[in-house]
């Protein structure tokens, strides 16, 4: 995504950003630190669907992390989860 965007062209970015949300909508999990404005709202929408994806930390998610946005909502509904190696340095939310 971060090379569709340093083009500059919105509807490249945009096709990029509707092409994540079919592959989502198909089966694919996405994979991705959710940083961008435009990845979180590739993350917004997939959250909203119920889709699976895997948020990732550099350096892991801390005891007291507060999730944003509709990660909040998941946390709160019991879909998360620590994965795959139970280090806290990635999520999968069902």
């Amino acid at each position: 995504m971060v090379e569709e965007a340093e083009h500059g062209d919105d509807k490249r970015l945009r096709d990029y950003m509707n092409g994540c949300v079919i592959k989502a909508r198909k089966g694919t999990v996405m994979v991705s630190p959710y940083i961008s404005q435009h990845e979180k709202e590739v993350l917004a929408v997939l959250l909203k669907e119920g889709r699976l994806v895997i948020v990732v930390a550099d350096n892991g998610f801390g005891e007291y992390y507060k999730p944003s946005e509709g990660l909040f909502d998941s946390v709160a509904a019991g879909k998360v989860r620590d994965e795959p190696d139970g280090r806290g340095d990635m999520w999968a939310v069902e």
